[in-house]
């Protein structure tokens, strides 16, 4: 299996998990809104730029934080170019990678997206073997219901992983991410996406169970968890 870290919304809590990255040497990939229309404090240019290393890389997420969805098709292209542009000119590189918020989309959307930027991410779980046209994360960093993980790994089509769920179904939510992390350690065709919201989990005080899936990952999987460029081009970008 390979394993790969992503982090949305560019909240200003991001730099708490950097900090996790830094000390537990794991890359992490963060997709940044230039600005927030929920009202949150985004990553300043200052922050992104002094941030950016070998382990902290980062995506684009839009201008404005809209689901794309619930704009105009019209002004979809301008709501992502303007975003890459911004944190191109920060960078001074290329961004191809970019998440869609709230993992919202139709096939217009994906139709321009994917005339900007190399790679389109979106919202999901249990989802175990991304494909080229769409990357589909596995775990959220966050307590998701688990009738919510067994519908998703039935539409995802993770039956193995859904029955190993319901076996052990009284596991707390991150014993049951261990768990299934283990589970795939010998599958070598498993693509592992975390994901999450580091305001969500400031809100709800979930940094000591995100830090255990890091200690996880650092102890038993470190060579397994690789780049999110390195995770895309293994699926064939």
């Amino acid at each position: 299996m390979i394993v790969t870290f992503c982090w949305d919304d560019g909240a200003v809590e991001d730099v708490k998990l950097m900090e996790l990255h830094k000390e537990y040497s794991l890359p992490g990939i963060f997709f940044v809104p230039t600005s927030n229309c929920e009202g949150r404090d985004t990553l300043s240019p200052n922050t992104i730029e002094k941030s950016a290393s070998n382990l902290i890389s980062f995506g684009g997420h839009t201008e404005h934080h809209v689901y794309l969805t619930k704009i105009p098709i019209s002004n979809v292209r301008q709501e992502i170019v303007s975003n890459k542009d911004y944190l191109e000119d920060i960078l001074g590189k290329s961004i191809p990678h970019f998440c869609l918020p709230g993992g919202k989309y139709n096939s217009d959307i994906l139709d321009i997206v994917n005339e900007e930027f190399q790679t389109v991410r979106t919202a999901d779980t249990m989802c175990f073997s991304s494909k080229k046209n769409l990357i589909k994360p596995t775990f959220h960093m966050y307590m998701r219901g688990k009738l919510s993980l067994i519908y998703n790994g039935m539409r995802n089509n993770s039956v193995d992983e859904m029955m190993m769920m319901l076996r052990n179904y009284r596991m707390n939510y991150w014993d049951i991410i261990n768990m299934l992390l283990d589970h795939e350690s010998t599958n070598n065709e498993a693509g592992i996406v975390i994901w999450g919201h580091s305001w969500e989990i400031e809100q709800y005080g979930l940094w000591n169970e995100v830090e255990r899936v890091f200690k996880h990952i650092a102890n038993d999987y470190y060579n397994d968890c690789v780049t999110y460029d390195s995770f895309c081009k293994s699926v064939n970008y």
